[in-house]
């Protein structure tokens, strides 16, 4: 998407924009303030690896050491555990709800284990954590030594009657030995006394060994016992671990901002209504006269005429510049009557034509400002003057002139000719040949006829006034008008053969002027006095323009 766009969508929608962000982030905040709180104790075990052999600890031990670290961790939660937990803090509870409060972690590159209890007291929640880890501990304990105390006690059997019967042997071959030394012993003592020492012998080595066996055992079971270390008891927590209100809050913020901005794309690609100076030109395949800024409005429709009231403001300028390409577009062919219209109604064509008609006289031309609209007038409301006369008493009585009908105005060189009564057949009386007469003495007495007639798409009247005057202007208004309705007045023009001059770009926030035309250069500071006597309104304000 091209930056501009981008800029110009926040720029209408950023009110959207912030409003979702922070209705969705304000959400996230409440509804975390208000959940329960859960406070987490962490109770960590050391798991020491076992060495296989004396020279220390190899790479084999430290994969076995892992390996045992996981299989600690999954052994934590099993019922057994979970049961003797229950029971030893006298919980009236299940082991699978119990479960759901406590967790596990490993911490990467390393041997311990991180047991996490939840609990909303930070009391049980320590005892929670504590008692998981000593009860692990122990049963494991017992588990790991429990074939140990067998083979212990099978093998302390065995060393004490082997060390009776060393006792018995060694009292036999003494005495024997004194027999055979005194020399009163037989041949067959002698022999005797060397099959006892003999099987003394044996059962010395025999003892040595279930000594040594035994050693073992108990070295085993030492290191069974110190397999497991709590080296972190869980302390009471302070704060709370849930819920997360910054964590929540942000994560609101994020998600408002994302999806605001995805719903002001959205409107931004299903508005179709014309914006600035490059959009429109684009749109219709037309040259842009001019971007007219919105002004400030009021009851008093006099206060419209902002190149009166405000003739140093944006609007003011915007008009200037609509006058001056109106006259450069017409350099090889000479318009004297400009019928200003638009493809609906509350677009401020009447606006627009009264305030072009107020530059154009400022230039130092006689200008005839004629309200064509037959229907709906508006040009006598923003001069304040009468319409009980006009345009239809020329059309109706060909012994009426256009001088005794045309009203002078507060502007040297501006003349208005309001609409008069109404008609009953509007379209008609407008294309008639009695119309062109009109035209014809009205050329004869001003240098430029603006004539200001209905919307196109609603009645057929301007299309009647486009074919039969010298060129046409057509108002469309920013961010009011779509773009398929301003492509068919377009093309009705068109068809009829009028000379469509451009578009005036009405009631423009100020960034589309800036966007691809021109940054006003007047300071907006001069508040003069309006026609009534009555100071104007701030020209700075920047409210919308009214619809004439």
């Amino acid at each position: 998407m091209d930056r501009r766009l981008i800029w110009s969508m926040l720029r209408r929608w950023g009110w959207l924009i912030g409003l979702g962000t922070l209705l969705v982030g304000g959400t996230a905040f409440a509804v975390s303030s208000l959940l329960p709180k859960s406070y987490t104790a962490i109770a960590t075990i050391l798991v020491q690896p076992q060495t296989s052999s004396t020279s220390g600890i190899q790479s084999s031990d430290v994969l076995i050491g892992q390996q045992m670290v996981r299989t600690y961790e999954s052994m934590i939660l099993t019922q057994p555990v979970l049961e003797q937990v229950i029971s030893g803090l006298g919980l009236n509870t299940t082991t699978e709800e119990l479960a759901k409060h406590i967790s596990t972690r490993i911490p990467r590159e390393t041997v311990t284990i991180k047991i996490m209890a939840e609990d909303h007291d930070p009391k049980m929640a320590q005892r929670l954590a504590n008692t998981v880890a000593q009860t692990f501990m122990e049963q494991n304990r017992r588990l790991s030594v429990g074939t140990l105390t067998t083979s212990k006690e099978t093998l302390a059997r065995q060393i004490a009657k082997l060390s009776g019967d060393i006792d018995n042997t060694a009292q036999q071959v003494d005495r024997l030995r004194t027999i055979v030394v005194s020399g009163n012993g037989t041949p067959q003592d002698t022999v005797l006394l060397q099959q006892l020492q003999t099987e003394l012998s044996q059962n010395q080595v025999t003892y040595s060994t279930l000594l040594k066996n035994m050693q073992e055992i108990e070295l085993a079971e030492s290191r069974a016992a110190e397999g497991l270390r709590l080296i972190e008891p869980a302390v009471e927590p302070i704060k709370p671990s849930k819920p997360n209100v910054p964590l929540n809050t942000g994560a609101g913020l994020l998600v408002g901002l994302v999806a605001s901005l995805g719903l002001a794309a959205l409107l931004q690609y299903l508005d179709d209504t014309v914006k600035g100076n490059e959009d429109t030109s684009h749109a219709l395949g037309v040259p842009v006269l001019g971007v007219v800024s919105a002004f400030k409005s009021s009851e008093d429709r006099s206060k419209d005429l902002v190149t009166v009231e405000a003739p140093r403001s944006a609007a003011s300028e915007s008009y200037r510049t609509v006058r001056t390409n109106v006259q450069f577009s017409s350099l090889d062919v000479p318009v004297g009557s400009i019928v200003v219209t638009s493809a609906q109604s509350r677009e401020g064509k009447s606006t627009v034509a009264a305030n072009l008609a107020v530059t154009m006289a400022q230039a130092g031309k006689r200008v005839l400002l004629v309200d064509a609209d037959l229907r709906r007038p508006a040009l006598h409301r923003l001069f304040g003057l009468s319409n009980r006369h006009g345009l239809t008493d020329l059309l109706l009585s060909e012994r009426r002139a256009v001088e005794d009908l045309a009203l002078d105005t507060h502007v040297p060189g501006l003349q208005v000719l309001p609409s008069g009564p109404q008609p009953p057949n509007p379209s008609e009386a407008l294309g008639s040949r009695r119309m062109r007469q009109v035209l014809e003495e009205m050329r004869q007495i001003a240098d430029v006829v603006i004539l200001d007639s209905p919307p196109l798409l609603a009645v057929a009247d301007g299309l009647v006034l486009g074919a039969t005057v010298d060129a046409a202007i057509l108002v469309v208004r920013s961010g009011g008008t779509r773009r398929t309705l301003a492509q068919r007045a377009k093309e009705q023009l068109d068809h009829v053969e009028a000379r469509l001059l451009g578009i005036v770009v009405n009631a423009a926030p100020r960034h589309a002027q800036e966007d691809g035309f021109y940054a006003p250069y007047y300071v907006e500071d001069a508040v003069p006095v309006a026609t009534n006597g009555h100071a104007s309104a701030a020209a700075g304000a920047q409210p919308s323009a009214r619809e004439a």
